[in-house]
């Protein structure tokens, strides 16, 4: 586990890498200019965002300095939470793969050789989500994908449904672990607030955790489908740590306080 000045970001590179050609524009005057595949985004702000203030519920009125009224809808408000946790510190689970799945390699056993992209031990994600989750009531965020794409999801849940098959008698202690794991998708911004439960996923991990006489996990392994289906990394901000004052010009209190009211019922 290591500590961040920031949140993980989508990887630049070459779109001609991703089959999304997504949007491109280049500066007037420039012969060359950029494309951005259609699937960056700041989800690395919105996921911590949704784990860390209170959903935006209803529309809130400001004045502009000529007395313009302004209506800041939920969605207005979510993308500019959104932009602001972009900027806060945090901390970080495992290595990211910042390779493509077709470039990856794996042994005669179907293990993948690279280091970074055998991605979040299976006993570190099972030790994760009971202890922040089940214990300490907390949220985290995970890549829901293994390769180079990065898909920041906030965690919900999880249940685990089989913990108790002995892999293998001659081992000091194996268990084969089933795990219904929950998180949230994002959505388009609206003029009203989402139902979470809208835009939940559910996905089945399966992994096998290795450990002490005791029952102290030492580590594990992902099987069967969970080997490519299961999250590159997690990460969550520091407790106590507010995003920076300012981003872009815009004050981190301000929209606090828009936040705040349009949270109220």
């Amino acid at each position: 586990m290591s500590r961040s000045a920031g949140p993980p970001r989508a990887r630049a590179q070459d779109a001609n890498d991703y089959s999304d050609d997504g949007n491109c524009s280049k500066r007037a005057g420039q012969e060359e200019g950029r494309c951005t595949p259609g699937w960056f985004g700041i989800c690395h702000g919105w996921a911590p965002y949704a784990i860390s203030e209170s959903a935006a519920l209803k529309p809130v009125v400001r004045k502009a300095p000529d007395g313009t009224e302004i209506i800041f809808f939920p969605g207005d408000i979510e993308g500019l939470m959104s932009m602001l946790y972009t900027n806060r510190a945090t901390r970080f689970l495992s290595s990211r793969c910042n390779k493509d799945e077709s470039k990856i390699t794996y042994d005669a056993s179907g293990r993948v050789l690279e280091g970074e992209c055998r991605d979040m031990n299976a006993g570190s994600f099972h030790i994760l989500a009971t202890n922040m989750m089940g214990l300490r009531n907390k949220g985290f965020v995970i890549d829901q994908t293994w390769d180079d794409e990065v898909w920041n999801q906030p965690a919900y849940g999880f249940q685990v449904k089989n913990a108790e098959y002995k892999y293998n008698t001659l081992a000091v202690r194996f268990f084969e672990v089933v795990l219904d794991f929950s998180f949230v998708e994002e959505s388009r911004p609206e003029k009203v607030n989402h139902v979470y439960s809208d835009f939940l996923t559910t996905r089945t991990y399966s992994y096998v955790l290795e450990a002490d006489q005791d029952g102290r996990i030492l580590g594990g392994e992902w099987t069967g489908e969970s080997r490519k289906i299961h999250p590159d990394f997690a990460w969550w901000p520091v407790e106590g740590s507010s995003p920076a004052p300012e981003t872009a010009g815009i004050l981190y209190s301000d929209v606090k306080a828009l936040n705040d009211e349009a949270s109220q019922r």
